[in-house]
């Protein structure tokens, strides 16, 4: 029997994300609400971090405590 596509795609995000989760100290829970951060897109885009560890803001879902700064939606 064939894995279907959607369950193959999973496993590879979630074996991507728990990489970048212990690299970057992250909730191993890639769907902890905390995050307030669209991993999957992320992981869809091929996003990675900065020189810095910061993240692509584009991936940014409300409620993330730095989305809005200095007036700016850092999202665009």
């Amino acid at each position: 029997m064939a894995t279907p596509s959607g369950a193959l795609e999973e496993g590879v995000f979630r074996k991507w994300y728990s990489k970048q989760a212990k690299k970057s100290k992250l909730h191993p829970n890639p769907d902890d609400s905390r995050h307030h951060y669209n991993w999957r897109g992320a992981f869809r885009a091929g996003a990675k971090p900065d020189e810095s560890g910061h993240w692509p803001s584009k991936f940014k879902k409300k409620g993330h405590p730095r989305l809005i700064i200095d007036g700016k939606d850092t999202r665009k």
